[in-house]
Parts: C-alpha cells; structure tokens; sequence
C-alpha cells in the first residue's frame, strides 16, 4: 500500500500536471487567436495604405479631365450649332447622320472649332501642368462635326514636358479595333466619364490607363476628352510593396484576369490557375473589399492568405503573403512557451517529489498566478523566492512570466512602430485618439475639458527625391524630417500616418508653448539645411495645426480635418512661391 505522501505526491503531481498544461493549451490558444487577428489587422492595413495612395493617385487624373470636361461642355457655343445646321439634324445625339448643310455652314462650323479647340488647348496645358502622372491629354473632336478640325493630342512619352502629337485618324479605323480607337468607341457607347481598363495603344506604342469623357452639347455628341497614365507607372506603386519576406500585391480586373503579378502573366485568369483561385477571385467579384477578413488559400503548393480593396477605376488590389511568414514570430513564440513549460513541469515534479508539504501553499499561489496569467495578467504578483525547492519552482515561474512579457510587449512594439523612421505608425495612431475621444465624452461640465492640438506635417520634396535620386534617398529625407519633428516636439506623440504625412499631438506644457515650439521647429529645420550637403538632406515640411475647440469639436477627427486643411494650405503656398521663384 502507498503511504500517504506517496499517493498525496502523485496527487499534488497530477495537479501540477493539469494546471500547466492548462495554462499552455490556453496560453496557445489565446496566442493563435491574438496572431489572427493581428494578421489580419496588418494585411487590411497594408492593402489600404496602398489602396488609399493608388486612389489618390488616379484620383487626381479623375478631378483633371472632370474640370475640362465642364469647361468644354460650358465653352461650345449652342448659336454656333444652330447656324451650321448641327443641331436639328437628323439623330442629333452619338450620330448625326445625314444633316441638310452648305458649305458655307461647314466653314463656320470647322472656323469655330478652330477657335474653341485653340483655346482647349491652352486651358488643358495649364490643367495638365498641375496634375502629377500624367503621360497624355488629349481632346478629339466627333468626325462627324469636322474632318478639318481634328483636335490634339499631347504626350510626355519620353520627354521632360508634354509635346504635341498627330491625333490617330479616328475613320481610318473599324471601330472593333480596341488597340487603336477603342478608347473613342467605347467612352461613344458609354455615354459618361469613366475609367477604361488597361490596354495597349497600338498608335502611341504605350500601355495605358485612361480616364476619359464624352462632350455633349444640346443633345449632340462633340468629342471625347481624356488623361492617360502609364502602366507601367501604376505598376511600380506596388511592385516594391515588402509584405514580410515574401509576399507581394498584384492586380486583376472585376472578372479576376491579372492585370499585374510579380509571376503569372499578364491577361490569366485566376480560375484557370486552380480551384483555390478560383474561390479566391468569386469572393473577389462579390465584394469590393475584404473588409476586414482575410482570405486563405493555395497557390503553387503554399497556404497563403491575402486582403484586397477595389480602386477607383474597379481593378482590385490584392496584398497576399504566405501563412508562414505571416505566423513567424507567434509560432516561434508558442515553441518557446512549450519548452519553458516542460522545463517547469520537470521542476515542478522534482520539488514536489522531494518537499511535498513545503510546496503545497506555494503552489495554490502558483496555481491562482497560472489562472490570472492565462486571462492575459502578465504583472500577477509571486511570493518571494527564498533558496529552497520551492524558491526555484517560483522563480522559474516568474521567469516564465517575464519572458512571456517580453515578448508580448516585443511583439506590441512592432505592431504600433513604423519601421522606417521608428516612430509611432497608424495603427498607434487610431488607438492614441480613441483614448482621448473617451475622454472627452466623460467630460460633461463644460468647464472642464481637454486642452490639444493636432500638428499636420507633409514632405513636400518625396517625390522629388525619390524621381530624381531613389527611394533610398528618399528614405533617408523621411528619417531627416521625422528626427527634425521628434527633436522640436520632445515631450509629444510623434505619428507616421502616410508614406509622407506625419502627426504630432501637442498637450500639456508642448501645447501651452506650441508657438515657441513652431518658432523653434522652422529654426531647426534652417539650421539642418544649412548644414545639409545633399538636396535629400535638406527639409521642407508643409504644416498645419489646429488646436480643439470644446465647442465645436466632437473627437480628435474634427481638430484632424482641420489641421489637414490648414497643412494642405500651406502646401499650396509653397507650391506657389516655389513656382514664382522658378
């Protein structure tokens, strides 16, 4: 028969037994659940950081040709229409069909376009000059109208300015030659401005992405006017995307045919890839976006899993990374917590052996500490360890803990730090300003509310650095003006919000002295450049500030918006006197 301390060790053994791995089937499974949802908070991120800078960039060819497409419309003059016979005619709208004219009504007619596309041509040189990304623009004239007057065409292809070009002949073409005046036919059809899908113009030469209008006037089709980006411009926005080791973004169109990818050609589509594609691109046709989810499958024998968002021209955006990388560091992390867990079951099961009646209220404190622990209380208190079996269980306890700590605050660092100029990012961001939305609905007497401002920083020369001397440099200008805020605003949050956009929250005795602090930031940033020896090293920052208004504003966002507008102000202004001084 076992002695009682035999069986009460085999008991307090199976005890231990329990708890520990209790603590570690929860602690993994809180780990997973925590990874996926970090998971999918990072690649929702990352695909609508990218998505966001794609959309302002096409977004600017969009507002461009909208405004010519107005004045235009606005400057054909109806009198003119009705004096040549134009209007009246017979099927006036897409086609005019066989209209009753003379000559000397086609002459005025064809000496009035000449007028109107001159003067076209010079307000879309001006447009087109403060549009970024452009390759062409371009305003044709309906045939129909005129064969004189064809309009223009003006392409940037391979020159630093945009020059004139022959217009293609538009009835020198059948009209199901997509490659040559399908951009003409199908904006016809359509009726309404819109994006056409990407294609190759076989008359420039060019892969394009174009956004274009039809002209009306009085019921009568007048032209089309339009903007093309490159292809190959569009591209390179996503090419360099680092999605952990491995991953990467690619395109497709609203049936799932790639447009982009860094390994299938261009023109697949993803169905005919496999069957797990093909799921993959019918979830892609039903939603505009991943909302928050992330999809998973297999591609070429790897679990990957991807976010997507629609664009503004309705290609999809998809950012996908291997499953692997993206649980990396969780998965190394539940290793170790197993091994440190088996070390301790070993110790556990050597103390108890030896000093059962010692250990038995160490270990309800233990055991009460594994509980707090496994509900995610990392700072639970231990009994002091003293130099005996049960001071060594306790301190590799609370070894444990810290570990665990470490690397959960490790982990927490990375996920609300932007890499690149090591301040706080986005996401930090968000999280920062609901805290202080909180507070501001606790505080309901008027008189006692929160006192801040919100400080809107934009580089003004990224582009150009890194157009004319790289990314890295680039790099290296971001690094430049985050140390430059971070130097002047010692004692406040520092954000990167964007690629090139940066928020800093001044409270407390930074907001009181945030005049001086200005003072003192256009100080540092004068003293930086007149010790800069590269043009990348040298600063120009864009800011605006707005400071809350208890009675005005609801949450951060309003102060936001306000010092957005403020900034983007002061952008305009240094653009201007940047321009004046060229």
């Amino acid at each position: 028969m076992h002695s009682l301390r035999v069986r009460m060790t085999i008991l307090m053994i199976l005890a231990i037994l329990i708890c520990v791995g209790t603590i570690g089937l929860i602690s993994i499974s809180s780990i997973r659940r925590a990874a996926d949802e970090s998971s999918i908070q990072l690649m929702n991120l990352l695909c609508d950081s990218k998505y966001r800078e794609m959309n302002d960039y096409m977004d600017g060819i969009r507002q461009a040709v909208d405004i010519m497409a107005h004045y235009l419309a606005d400057d054909i003059d109806s009198v003119i229409l009705v004096e040549s016979g134009v209007i009246g005619a017979a099927g006036t709208g897409n086609s005019l069909g066989e209209r009753d004219y003379s000559s000397d009504q086609q002459k005025l007619l064809d000496d009035y376009l000449h007028r109107h596309i001159q003067s076209a041509r010079l307000v879309f040189r001006s447009v087109s000059f403060n549009t970024n990304n452009a390759i062409t623009y371009f305003y044709r004239i309906n045939p129909e109208l005129s064969r004189v007057e064809p309009g223009f065409l003006f392409s940037k292809d391979g020159h630093s300015d945009f020059v004139e070009v022959t217009p293609t002949d538009i009835l020198a073409f059948s009209p199901d030659e997509d490659t040559r005046v399908g951009w003409y036919y199908k904006t016809l059809e359509r009726g309404r401005p819109s994006w056409l899908s990407p294609y190759s113009d076989d008359n420039l030469g060019l892969e394009l992405l174009t956004y274009i209008a039809p002209i009306y006037k009085a019921g009568t089709f007048i032209g089309v006017a339009g903007m093309d980006i490159s292809y190959n411009t569009l591209v390179s926005q996503i090419r360099d995307m680092e999605i952990y080791q491995t991953g990467y973004a690619y395109l497709t169109d609203e049936f799932g045919k790639i447009i982009y990818h860094p390994t299938l050609p261009k023109g697949t589509l993803l169905g005919e890839v496999n069957r797990d594609l093909n799921t993959e691109a019918a979830q892609l046709y039903r939603n505009p976006s991943s909302n928050n989810t992330l999809i998973t499958y297999e591609f070429n024998g790897v679990q990957k899993k991807a976010a997507w968002q629609t664009l503004e021209n309705g290609l999809r955006l998809i950012v996908t990374a291997p499953v692997d990388e993206i649980y990396a560091g969780w998965q190394q992390l539940i290793q170790i917590i197993l091994i440190t867990a088996i070390l301790l079951l070993v110790i556990f099961v050597i103390v108890v052996t030896i000093v059962m009646v010692r250990i038995t209220r160490p270990l309800r404190t233990l055991t009460e500490a594994s509980r707090q622990i496994a509900d995610g209380n990392y700072d639970v208190k231990l009994p002091e360890a003293g130099e005996d079996e049960v001071g060594i269980l306790t301190s590799s306890f609370r070894y444990l803990v810290e570990k665990l700590k470490i690397y959960i605050d490790d982990l927490n660092s990375k996920a609300y730090k932007d890499p690149l100029t090591g301040v706080k990012n986005k996401t930090a961001y968000d999280i920062y300003t609901r805290q202080i939305d909180e507070k501001l609905k606790d505080h309901n007497d008027e008189m006692v509310f929160e006192e801040f401002a919100v400080l809107m920083f934009d580089c003004n020369m990224l582009k150009e650095i890194n157009d004319q001397y790289g990314h890295t440099r680039g790099d290296v200008y971001l690094k430049m003006s985050s140390n430059l805020i971070c130097k002047t605003f010692v004692h406040s949050p520092v954000f990167r919000i964007g690629g090139d956009e940066f928020v800093v929250i001044l409270e407390n005795d930074e907001y009181k002295n945030r005049n001086e602090l200005m003072k003192t930031f256009q100080k540092n940033i004068e003293e930086n450049n007149a010790a800069a020896g590269h043009p990348w090293e040298k600063v120009s920052l864009a800011v605006g500030i707005a400071v809350y208004n208890p009675r005005a504003d609801i949450s951060v966002e309003n102060v936001y918006k306000r010092a957005d507008k403020a900034m983007y102000k002061n952008k305009r202004e240094w653009k201007e006197a940047n321009e004046k001084q060229q």
